[in-house]
């Protein structure tokens, strides 16, 4: 089977690790893509991309199944919205001839602007390669069910739906858990990610996934809010989830007309 991990960041695949080494050893064929490059930060992007080859390799993805689209277009941490048509085209021309049969992403929980982008992405090629049985998001971070500041991490908000859990065994806790070792480049945001993901991985065990639901729409048609209250994007970023919806009307547009 042909496994597609279609990523936003360097270092996303840290939230999913269990289950891509678990298709490794399946003896699936696992891609994994991402739609940015670099970081809003100034790390460059050359870093924080040997950072996730670094991952990715101690789960088995070899180098040449990585494809790095954010790269070849420019497209900077932060900026998916912007050029999420141009991405949403250079994936079906990158995948074109893979016959992707399982689409795993990055969750529409409205943590990040680019997850966002990602997951739309996704849903649109989940619809083109007729994959939607085999469609999955996992998640990163949410404000969803946290007072502000903080925010969850590696936990669906609300209603989990189908959710299924990647049980881990003693190995495997400690194994997903120490990846974070492979991105020092990204320490200060792992010191915020990592107490509850200690929580996840090590005491309980697991990393979440669930199918992706054919999603809610405002009466205009437009992609709903992923939960009630503010987005922690919005938060952050003063970044409302309209002005996103409406940096990304190309990628609806092209989504809509798409054959």
């Amino acid at each position: 089977m042909n496994v597609l991990f279609l990523l936003a960041h360097h270092d996303d695949e840290y939230f999913v690790s269990a289950r891509i080494r678990r298709e490794v050893v399946d003896g699936n064929r696992v891609l994994v893509a991402y739609t940015t490059w670099g970081s809003a930060y100034g790390t460059s992007g050359d870093t924080r991309e040997s950072e996730s080859l670094r991952a990715l390799m101690t789960l088995g993805v070899a180098p040449g199944s990585v494809v790095l689209l954010g790269r070849q277009l420019e497209v900077a941490d932060g900026y998916a919205a912007a050029s999420s048509a141009k991405v949403l085209t250079r994936c079906r021309e990158a995948f074109r001839d893979s016959a992707i049969e399982r689409l795993i992403t990055v969750a529409w929980e409205g943590g990040h602007p680019d997850h966002d982008i990602t997951h739309l992405v996704a849903k649109r090629l989940a619809t083109d390669w007729q994959v939607q049985d085999e469609f999955y998001e996992f998640p990163l971070y949410t404000a969803a069910g946290a007072p502000p500041p903080l925010f969850r991490v590696n936990r669906f908000s609300g209603d989990a739906g189908d959710t299924s859990h990647t049980r881990l065994g003693f190995r495997e806790r400690v194994s997903a858990f120490m990846l974070a070792r492979c991105y020092p480049s990204q320490w200060k945001s792992f010191v915020g990610l990592l107490p509850e993901a200690a929580v996840r991985y090590l005491i309980q065990g697991q990393q979440q996934l669930r199918r992706v639901a054919a999603g809610a729409q405002d009466d205009r048609g437009q992609p709903a809010r992923p939960h009630d209250g503010p987005l922690f994007y919005e938060r952050r970023f003063n970044l409302s989830f309209e002005s996103l919806v409406a940096e990304a009307a190309p990628l609806l547009v092209a989504a809509s007309h798409a054959t």
